[in-house]
């Protein structure tokens, strides 16, 4: 299992666990731009996406 974090701190929080059959991203506080440049994979491979609260 991997936990990557592709943004943390005040601008923004994005995080995403992969077991190498399902990616989960956790959070999405992060413009979808640094998103795709961070993930290192194509967004439509995500399973599902746990939003804490909003804004």
């Amino acid at each position: 299992m991997n936990i990557s974090a592709i943004g943390s701190g005040s601008s923004g929080n994005c995080y995403v666990i992969d077991d190498s059959h399902t990616k989960l991203m956790v959070e999405c506080g992060l413009p979808i731009k640094k998103i795709q440049e961070g993930c290192g994979f194509r967004l439509h491979e995500i399973q599902a996406c746990l939003i804490s609260h909003g804004h």
